[in-house]
């Protein structure tokens, strides 16, 4: 199957579960539309993400708040049509991979969980992100696909050893936050030497970014660390600076 097609059938199969959970929990008012909820997200951001505090915002995802960015993040996830393009040479036929992939700052896990359940079913794949009604539908999610073994984690990652991921996927996630750097600095002692980072990290231009994210990302050691310890296998997206496959070198 063409990566377009199986973009397109996870997309409406995940967006059509995401509908029926939020339905389930009276999300849905009678007589709205998931495209309803879609168009609500910009009035979200303008009213709720505080530009001085923005880190807390997805903490607010409860509700009609937190039913509208699950389905805005299943088609900001799936729209990245490129990242799929990256994944895919790494799993192929007969998919027996068996190792630990990490999804940071998940979100709905749009990509990561359809992943494993098209191509990867016997991996072991960790979601982390803060708690919010978005994890509730992971939570959700996973428990329809047992015989996948998918787990839930906190962003500080306490409970996964050091050097024991063998993929990392950390998509859209540094921008968001004030110290970029520290993050990637725990991220990079989770991942074993010779595995394999999927980055990308968009700074600034929108409402949800921290101001000041770029300049912690240069001034205080992420960048430098990406630079000096991970080989740049391919570029994912040609017009964002961070945004590539890196292999970490034999460092640790």
């Amino acid at each position: 199957m063409a990566s377009y097609d199986w973009i397109a059938c996870a997309r409406d199969a995940y967006l059509k579960d995401a509908e029926d959970f939020l339905r389930a929990r009276a999300l849905i008012p009678s007589g709205e539309s998931v495209a309803s909820l879609l168009e609500k997200w910009p009035f979200h951001i303008r009213t709720s993400c505080k530009q001085d505090a923005p880190e807390g915002f997805s903490r607010q995802w409860y509700g009609a708040m937190g039913a509208s960015n699950i389905l805005t993040n299943i088609i900001d996830q799936f729209s990245r049509d490129y990242v799929v393009a990256a994944l895919r040479p790494f799993f192929v036929a007969p998919h027996s991979f068996s190792g630990v992939i990490l999804d940071f700052g998940c979100g709905a896990a749009a990509i990561s969980l359809n992943w494993q359940w098209s191509f990867a079913p016997r991996a072991r794949l960790l979601l982390a992100d803060v708690e919010n009604l978005p994890r509730e539908f992971v939570r959700h999610e996973i428990a329809q696909h047992p015989k996948c073994l998918a787990e839930i984690h906190d962003v500080s990652l306490d409970n996964v050893p050091d050097r024991s991921v063998d993929v990392m996927l950390c998509i859209d996630v540094l921008e968001h936050l004030s110290n970029p750097s520290e993050v990637f600095m725990l991220l990079h002692r989770k991942l074993r030497s010779g595995g394999l980072l999927f980055i990308q990290a968009p700074w600034g231009g929108h409402p949800e970014h921290v101001e000041t994210a770029l300049q912690d990302w240069e001034s205080n050691g992420g960048g430098k660390l990406l630079e000096l310890d991970y080989n740049c296998g391919s570029r994912m997206n040609d017009s964002i600076a961070v945004s590539g496959i890196y292999l970490k070198k034999l460092v640790d």
